[in-house]
């Protein structure tokens, strides 16, 4: 809960600073699930800040997401390296209850006109 505690007063991304996340949102998306939001806002913000698509973005977020937590084979991590797309959505399938959920919640905030704040 420590961690927790220390992400509700972080901005997210400070070299880029397009994301700022407000403290009622982690506390709605509660202790497991808001670390791995702010990480992959970072990732985010980090990748458009580089002119990345956002489809790119995406993807990276779903891979990162599913490297991290959800600890793959082998095997597993061969799949998700490989360029078919297929494979991308099966992986997307199986193992990310949480990574459509993130990319929509941060694609929404990008579209917002409160562009420095994910507050819903």
């Amino acid at each position: 809960m420590e961690v927790f505690d220390h992400l509700l007063d972080l901005p997210i991304a400070p070299t880029t600073m397009l994301f700022y996340i407000n403290k009622s949102t982690l506390k709605k998306l509660g202790p497991k699930l808001a670390p791995i939001f702010v990480k992959y806002c970072e990732l985010m913000a980090a990748l458009i800040s580089m002119d990345s698509k956002v489809s790119e973005a995406k993807n990276e977020i779903i891979a990162s997401a599913r490297m991290k937590f959800y600890n793959p084979t082998e095997a597993e991590k061969d799949l998700w390296y490989s360029p078919a797309k297929t494979v991308i959505d099966e992986w997307v399938k199986r193992s990310a209850p949480y990574g459509k959920q993130i990319v929509e919640i941060v694609e929404k905030a990008r579209k917002s006109p409160k562009k420095n704040f994910i507050d819903y």
